[in-house]
């Protein structure tokens, strides 16, 4: 009788411990989809940016005669001002760091999930290595050319980046289609977009996958 007594309570006691450690781990994965939406959104907004960016650099480059047919008519100084785009993807890692740090990732039951999150912070770490030296070829190169050029400022008004001056007609920069080395730089730039890109690809694929696999959980 007293055994038996002893082994019922055991079986309440790691009945209770299971059921806590589901409720836990269904408030983890509610977390997580909830930020995982949101960085699937942030990421779709700076996808946006480098595209744009990246359709400036060919166009740019198309005008210059290095390949590719124009798919607009911007002005010269409203497309460069649209190659000096640089935005930096900056996700929601909450939920994820708190599971890490915590070291309460192994309460995800599913395996393939409790993997895909832990790889996910160095996914983004991959991606902002990218954008970081992207921006430098921008930072380091086209910004003090452009400045020597006396172009800045007319890129970014055709830009609107001056909210308290008056709009304006695009001032002509076309002179800068026909600079090698101006063109030689964006060709550059275009090439970290594209790798930029490809990393942004990666990102996306696995947030949803992780989404799929929350679903499954």
């Amino acid at each position: 009788m007293i055994v038996g007594s002893i082994l019922l309570a055991f079986g309440i006691d790691a009945w209770w411990s299971e059921r806590a450690e589901r409720a836990e781990e269904a408030e983890a994965v509610a977390q997580l989809a909830i930020d995982f939406r949101s960085n699937a959104t942030r990421l779709d907004i700076v996808r946006g940016y480098h595209e744009r960016a990246l359709d400036a650099s060919y166009e740019v480059l198309a005008l210059g005669g290095m390949g590719g047919e124009r798919r607009g008519d911007q002005p010269v100084a409203e497309l460069v001002g649209n190659l000096l785009s640089a935005w930096t993807y900056d996700p929601v890692l909450g939920g994820i760091n708190s599971l890490i740090q915590a070291g309460k990732l192994g309460i995800l039951r599913s395996d393939s999930l409790r993997v895909a999150v832990a790889g996910w912070p160095d996914l983004v770490r991959d991606l902002n290595e990218d954008e970081h030296r992207e921006q430098e070829t921008m930072f380091n190169q086209l910004d003090p050319y452009l400045m020597a050029k006396g172009a800045m400022f007319e890129a970014q008004m055709a830009k609107r980046n001056f909210r308290r001056l008056p709009p304006r007609p695009a001032a002509d920069l076309t002179s800068l289609a026909q600079d090698s080395l101006f063109l030689q730089m964006v060709s550059f730039r275009a090439i970290r977009l594209e790798e930029v890109l490809a990393e942004v690809d990666i990102v996306d694929a696995s947030i949803h996958r992780i989404l799929r696999l929350m679903e499954q959980n």
